[in-house]
C-alpha cells in the first residue's frame, strides 16, 4: 500500500469532500492500486495557486485501467472512499486501556513502572502529533 498526495481542482475538492465525488480519473504515472492512501491537495480552478485544506485521507476501492471504452491507455479511473480511521481509533483506546491496567498492575507489584510509564507517554504523543497534522483536537 502506498500514499499519494496529488493536486485536485478546488471545485472537484468540495465535491469529494461532500461525497458527491467517488473516483478520480487520473494518468497512472504512479502505479496506484487498490488500497492505496490518497491526501488531495486543493489548488484554484483558475490559477493553480494552493488553497489551505484540512488533512484528508481516500482509499482507492477499486481502479478500471485505460485502453478501452474511450479512456487512453495510460490513465485509469479509481473508485475512492473516505479511508477509515474510526476502526483505527477505538484500537487506540483498547491499548491505551490495556497499557493503563499494566501501569495500574506495575504500582501495586513494584515491577515495569517506569517502562509501562515510558510506553503510555509515547505512544500518547504520537497520537497527538497525528491529531494535529490531520487537523484534530486532542482530547484529554
Amino acid at each position: 500500500m502506498a500514499e499519494h498526495k496529488i493536486k485536485i481542482k478546488y471545485s472537484y475538492y468540495k465535491a469529494v469532500l461532500s461525497g458527491e465525488k467517488t473516483f478520480e480519473i487520473r494518468k497512472n504515472d504512479r502505479n496506484y492500486c487498490v488500497g492505496d492512501i490518497i491526501h488531495f491537495i486543493p489548488i484554484s480552478d483558475n490559477y493553480g495557486m494552493l488553497i489551505p485544506h484540512k488533512a484528508n485521507a481516500y482509499r482507492i476501492t477499486y481502479i478500471f485501467h485505460g485502453g478501452e471504452y474511450g479512456i487512453a491507455s495510460e490513465y485509469c479511473v479509481f473508485g475512492i472512499a473516505p479511508a477509515e480511521r474510526e476502526a483505527r481509533n477505538i484500537d487506540i483506546d483498547v491499548w491505551i486501556d490495556k497499557l493503563s491496567k499494566i501501569v495500574s498492575d506495575a504500582e501495586a507489584s513494584g515491577e515495569y513502572k517506569d517502562y509501562c510509564l515510558h510506553l503510555i507517554n509515547e505512544i500518547e504523543a504520537e497520537y497527538r502529533a497525528q491529531a494535529e497534522q490531520e487537523g484534530a483536537e486532542w482530547k484529554d
